[in-house]
């Protein structure tokens, strides 16, 4: 586990996955599907519980203003700050293994439980699992 700092807030666009966890690959593939240079950015998974379900969006890096907008999809923030965090290497193998490193994640002190768990896939073999920590603590 390590500690990642996001300096600034993260735009992204995306949809919500309605068939989670079932739909989580085909949402992603639909979006690198239209947006430009398919796969070459950053794709974030956001997620968290309401009630007894989990609310999933798929979402993509914005590069340019609008971007989302533009392709008809929902706007959202990945807020800066301090992050609890656990790189995944080759994580297309591992998907399985998400859940328990989220479970080990969440015993970590000073979470923000407000905030949205976010899986940051940084390319196609690089995934970091992070749950933002609270603005008030050092560091």
């Amino acid at each position: 586990m390590e500690i990642i700092r996001i300096p600034h807030d993260i735009k992204v666009f995306g949809h919500q996955v309605h068939a989670f966890p079932n739909g989580v690959g085909d949402a992603f593939d639909a979006i690198v599907d239209r947006v430009e240079g398919g796969f070459s950015r950053p794709f974030y998974g956001l997620f968290k519980m309401e009630g007894n379900s989990v609310i999933y969006l798929a979402t993509a890096f914005e590069k340019l203003p609008g971007e989302g907008r533009q392709l008809g999809y929902q706007e959202h923030i990945v807020r800066k700050g301090n992050y609890a965090a656990i790189t995944v290497t080759d994580w297309h193998s591992k998907l399985s293994s998400l859940p328990g490193l989220f479970s080990e994640l969440m015993k970590v002190e000073g979470l923000d439980p407000e905030h949205w768990a976010v899986e940051w896939y940084k390319d196609d073999d690089e995934l970091v699992c992070m749950l933002r920590m609270k603005d008030d603590l050092p560091g």
